[in-house]
């Protein structure tokens, strides 16, 4: 299920729901058919199915169907309305009992979690201005942070002892200029990567739906002539105002991630040590680092070589390596 807020929902049993006001999409497998949802006038029964839920606080309902079908059941009426694919009902509140057929605006429900990942490569000697459409992630205003990583383009970027500098960030509502980051950092290999994080923040009285533009020059410099082992890809991530908000018992646990086909787990214990297992094997160079926190960022300490690695968290359970080519990592129980 993704429930859009505001919204209240309740879980009331282990296939069963009840919502009071909000929406949500609920993607239901086989076996948890008859999934049900209560709101104030009637029910939401499922028969193994996608569909969509918009509940308003005044209490009018629409229920729409992207797959399969589902059965709603209005207060006070005996026969039960079964709701197919693409075709949508919608309940007044002033009169529970008539239900009317409706468009399905299957736009206006969200059916996956937006990624906040963006891919970029740059493979053009000099200054480069890369954009992207971040709409589906600004909900709200407030702070928001780009963090520009490079992934590959190992020759590119070691070769030449080049990485890749990034010199400003700028955040574009409908063509007008919100806010701004202008800076010089760098990404590239962990020991040249520094100040790669952009700071953006959107007053209230500039906040609105439409189309927003994050926008990231960045400049390369490399000494070689073919375009192949020129180019050098990474990613844009875009976090909110959280993502310098941990303290070291959130960092504290077991992370797992996996980079170039390894699993990987990082355990951070709380006497500032750490351990480090891949496929199940220990780690031995890690037995010498440590680590603190400083400013919400997890600071590592790596013996060989010399040099500290940061981490984030996008949330109590994403762990996001700030200057390492590796996707985020879990966190998983003992």
């Amino acid at each position: 299920m993704i429930l859009e807020g505001p919204a209240h929902y309740t879980i009331t049993g282990d296939n069963h729901g009840q919502l009071a006001y909000g929406k949500f999409v609920a993607k239901v497998p086989k076996g948890a058919e008859g999934f049900t949802v209560d709101y104030p006038n009637g029910k939401v029964v499922d028969l193994g199915t996608e569909f969509g839920v918009q509940l308003d606080r005044n209490g009018d309902l629409s229920v729409g169907v992207f797959e399969g079908e589902v059965e709603l059941h209005p207060q006070g009426r005996k026969d039960i309305a079964l709701i197919e694919k693409n075709h949508a009902l919608a309940q007044s509140a002033d009169n529970p009992q008539e239900l009317s057929s409706i468009p399905f605006e299957r736009d206006q429900f969200v059916r996956h979690i937006p990624s906040r990942e963006f891919s970029w490569n740059i493979s053009t000697p000099g200054e480069i201005e890369k954009s992207f459409d971040i709409s589906h992630l600004i909900w709200k205003p407030g702070e928001y942070r780009a963090l520009v990583k490079w992934m590959s383009g190992h020759k590119a970027v070691m070769s030449g002892r080049s990485p890749i500098k990034i010199k400003q960030a700028t955040l574009w509502h409908d063509k007008r200029l919100i806010s701004s980051d202008v800076h010089d950092g760098f990404t590239g290999h962990v020991r040249q990567t520094r100040d790669n994080i952009y700071h953006l923040h959107i007053p209230d009285e500039d906040f609105s739906k439409g189309k927003w533009i994050l926008k990231v020059r960045m400049q390369f410099t490399t000494p070689f002539k073919n375009t192949s082992k020129n180019t050098s890809k990474g990613v844009l991530l875009l976090e909110e105002g959280t993502a310098y908000a941990g303290k070291d018992s959130d960092f504290i646990g077991r992370w797992q991630y996996t980079h170039d086909g390894v699993t990987w787990i990082r355990e951070f214990h709380p006497d500032g040590s750490v351990s480090q297992f891949a496929n199940g094997g220990e780690a031995l160079g890690f037995r010498n680092c440590h680590w603190k926190t400083e400013n919400g960022v997890l600071k590592l300490w790596l013996e060989k070589p010399h040099y500290y690695t940061d981490h984030i968290l996008r949330d109590p359970n994403t762990l996001i390596f700030v200057d390492q080519p590796f996707r985020h990592a879990v966190k998983i129980k003992p």
